[in-house]
């Protein structure tokens, strides 16, 4: 499991992760690879990228923004790449024989907006999408083992003040509260804002 948060309002966005790579061994039991990976990607000035599942194939979804000049990209675009990639990849590994999950949320800032989208191999790489009105705050997690936290997100988010401030604060609650049910999880968090 890896978990991927990501809080949007009118003027800001936060992605945050924790750190923590692992290996299934058996149902109950993973081992530990890494404890300090950024599970994001800081396109450009005004798009991140959040991922989760199988590290080496996200990892090979990104590898297809080399081919662009990042700064050119706007964030429609790279939705469009990178779920189109995601695609093929899982395409690839699935013709193989090999089951794995990608999961990605997609967010920024475009034509003086805030928003982000989300999709992922589990439910077919349908778009998610999310724009943030007025004090609304707009929120979705990754999380490709399944683990339901919703609930606790919900608390968290219903307790917090909506400043960027106090949003991160929450976020980085939310992990460290994960990280104690679930040993997929650690406490390592990376966080990434884009304001408008």
């Amino acid at each position: 499991m890896s978990l991927i948060l990501i809080t949007a309002m009118q003027n800001f966005i936060i992605f945050m992760s924790d750190g923590r790579v692992t290996q299934q061994k058996t149902i109950m039991d993973v081992d530990v690879l890494q404890e300090d990976f950024k599970k994001l990607l800081k396109v450009n000035a005004n798009i991140c990228i959040g991922f989760a599942g199988a590290k080496e194939q996200c990892e090979e979804v990104l590898k297809c923004l080399n081919n662009y000049t990042l700064n050119n990209l706007n964030l429609d675009n790279v939705i469009e790449i990178i779920n189109n990639e995601a695609k093929s990849v899982y395409s690839k590994y699935m013709i193989l024989g090999i089951q794995i999950k990608i999961l990605m949320a997609i967010g920024g800032i475009q034509d003086g907006v805030i928003k982000f989208k989300t999709f992922s191999s589990v439910n077919g790489f349908k778009i998610e999408k999310y724009i943030p009105k007025g004090d609304e705050i707009s929120y979705a997690m990754l999380s490709p083992d399944g683990v339901d936290i919703k609930n606790l997100v919900n608390q968290i988010y219903a307790n917090a003040p909506c400043t960027s401030d106090s949003l991160k604060k929450a976020m980085g609650g939310c992990i460290d509260n994960v990280s104690q049910f679930n040993n997929t999880v650690n406490n390592v968090k990376f966080t990434e804002i884009i304001r408008r």
